[in-house]
């Protein structure tokens, strides 16, 4: 597959996950279940969906953007996972889901620090 339609398909799959993440974030607001993690979600799915639209353009802030919004969200989701750890809960759904979502973030960025897709960036 070539590196522009990777980027391009990556694009398109960042717009519609993080704005369905969105858009439940902001149900969640006008319900009233909504705490501060789901406005930061919802900030951070933002992000997310500014950064896809930046690499169907593909705009070079938006590869930085992604990355970093990778690699926070990784760190922030380690971080709950191990603070919370226990023997019992290490294999509840709600735990495993995270590992899932760690691993969706890796993807992303292993994808978009491959090789030919930064050479495609470099040259824009």
């Amino acid at each position: 597959m070539k590196p522009h339609t990777k980027i391009r398909i990556l694009a398109i799959a960042l717009i519609v996950f993080f704005g369905l993440g969105t858009v439940a974030a902001v149900a969640a607001v006008f319900t009233g279940r909504a705490d501060i993690h789901i406005i930061l979600a919802a900030i951070t799915n933002l992000g997310f969906i500014t950064g896809g639209v930046g690499l169907l353009k593909l705009r070079r802030w938006s590869w930085w953007l992604t990355i970093v919004l990778c690699g926070v969200s990784i760190v922030h989701l380690l971080w709950q996972i191990f603070t919370t750890l226990t023997a019992e809960a290490a294999t509840k759904q709600a735990e495993i889901a995270s590992y899932v979502v760690a691993g969706f973030y890796l993807g992303i960025a292993f994808l978009l620090t491959s090789d030919s897709v930064r050479k495609i960036f470099r040259e824009t």
